[in-house]
């Protein structure tokens, strides 16, 4: 069972009323224990801390392995709610944040909550806003790895050939993950499109 849950439309708002339907659309799923994949999509989580409305489910649900955040802005104070509800699920293997404006700043921070699980195989931070700094921080999360991670996906970030080199080197004593994917806009930067073991 897939939920989807994308209530407000495509707008980017989060009023009150909205907000409110969206928590009540979480607690709904507390009890629910066949969901096997969560796709949020365009919702504006920055100002707004209702990661914890989906908690009691993560803890419930031992068949959650996706988990979709797509074009959702996150901002600090979202990424940290979520690495708050990330650390109560054992079950997530894949974790898609696509396009919702990550950057340098957040990723300390969701790496501390990627620690805690160590069935995840699967990191997807495409379309984000991940430089250098960022880059060095996962890094360092490669180099000593946790988790079961077979796969990253940085694609299309602020990663100039630095990064992309610092994260590359990163993997060469990195026995679990399989492929890493820097695809970087050509007309910016020489990086390689991708790297596989």
């Amino acid at each position: 069972m897939i939920e989807d849950i994308d209530p407000l439309l495509r707008e980017n708002t989060m009023t009150d009323d909205k907000l409110e339907n969206l928590r009540q659309h979480f607690r709904m799923l507390d009890n629910n224990k066949a969901v096997s994949e969560l796709l949020i999509y365009r919702i504006n989580f920055s100002n707004a801390n209702i990661f914890q409305s989906l908690a009691p489910m993560l803890q419930k649900n031992r068949r959650l392995v996706n988990f979709i955040l797509d074009q959702c802005e996150l901002g600090l104070i979202g990424v940290s709610s979520l690495s708050f509800l990330l650390r109560k699920s054992s079950s997530i293997k894949h974790i898609y944040l696509i396009y919702n404006g990550n950057g340098n700043d957040s990723i300390g921070v969701l790496v501390a909550a990627l620690n805690m699980l160590p069935e995840l195989e699967v990191l997807d931070l495409e379309r984000n806003r991940i430089g250098m700094h960022g880059c060095c921080i996962l890094a360092n999360m490669l180099k000593h790895p946790i988790s079961e991670m077979k796969r990253i996906g940085l694609q299309y970030n602020r990663i100039d050939d630095e990064g992309a080199a610092i994260s590359e080197n990163s993997l060469r004593n990195n026995t679990k993950v399989t492929h890493m994917d820097l695809e970087l806009k050509p007309d910016h930067f020489k990086a390689k499109s991708a790297f596989a073991k």
